[in-house]
C-alpha cells in the first residue's frame, strides 16, 4: 500500500471511529486492531521515506565532493598543458614545427580581431548589458517594516520539511 493510500485509509478509520463515539457506542476491537495496523504501516513508510531522504542527501554531498575534486583536477591538467604550450611557444618561437610522420605538428594562426579594455568603467552605457536582479532582502526588510512594493508581497505562510 502507498503512504497516500494508507493516510486515506487512516482518515476513513478515524471518521468511522468518531461516529460510532458520537453514537455513544463502544469502538469495535476489529476497527482498533486496523487501526493499529494502519499505524504501524504508517510508521514503516515514514521510516523508509526519512531513510531514502537522508540517503539521497548522502549522495548528493558525495557527488558534490567529487564533482568539485574532478573539476580541481581539470584545472591542473588545465595548467599543466598551458605551462607546455608556453614552453614550446617559446621553443619555436615562431617558427612551425611538424612530426616527422607529419601526424603532429605546432603552428601558428593569427587570431581574429578582439577587444581589449583599458577602462571598462569608462565605457558608455549604450554598449553594455545590464541583467536586472531584484534586491531581495531589502525588499523583504521593506515589506516586514509595512512598505508597499509593487510586484511583491510579505509571504510568511509557507513550511519546509527539516529531517532530523
Amino acid at each position: 500500500m502507498k503512504l497516500y493510500e494508507t493516510c486515506n485509509e487512516i482518515d476513513a478509520l478515524w471518521d468511522a471511529i468518531e461516529a460510532v463515539e458520537e453514537e455513544g457506542g463502544d469502538v469495535a476491537p476489529a476497527l482498533v486492531e486496523q487501526m493499529e495496523r494502519l499505524q504501524l504501516d504508517y510508521d514503516r513508510q515514514l521510516d523508509w521515506c526519512w531513510k531514502t531522504i537522508k540517503n539521497c542527501e548522502a549522495w548528493e554531498v558525495a557527488a558534490k565532493a567529487e564533482a568539485a575534486a574532478l573539476a580541481a583536477k581539470a584545472k591542473r591538467f588545465a595548467s599543466r598543458a598551458a605551462a607546455v604550450k608556453a614552453l614550446v611557444d617559446y621553443a619555436l618561437d615562431g617558427a612551425a614545427w611538424k612530426s616527422a610522420d607529419e601526424l603532429r605538428q605546432f603552428c601558428y594562426h593569427k587570431n581574429p580581431p578582439s577587444v581589449e579594455y583599458t577602462n571598462r568603467a569608462a565605457v558608455p552605457d549604450e554598449w553594455c548589458e545590464f541583467e536586472r536582479v531584484e534586491k531581495s532582502r531589502e525588499i523583504l526588510a521593506a515589506l516586514k517594516a509595512g512598505q508597499e512594493i509593487p510586484g511583491a508581497v510579505l509571504v510568511t505562510n509557507r513550511k519546509h520539511l527539516r529531517l532530523k
